[in-house]
């Protein structure tokens, strides 16, 4: 597994990039893909720090 350092403006358009995906799916889309998200950084060695908060 390979880690890739992004530049900060970069990064922003990773985002919109992913934020037009889950603007996409349903709310148990959404969940399936959390799920399976945390089973796999699980396997890789889990996630410290990860925050969702609700978009208004």
């Amino acid at each position: 597994m390979k880690t890739k350092f992004i530049s900060y403006s970069e990064h922003l358009a990773w985002i919109k990039e992913v934020e037009k995906e889950i603007n996409k799916m349903s709310h148990e889309e959404f969940c399936d893909e959390m799920i399976k998200f945390g089973l796999k950084a699980k396997k890789v060695g889990g996630v410290k720090n990860l925050v969702f908060k609700d978009i208004k």
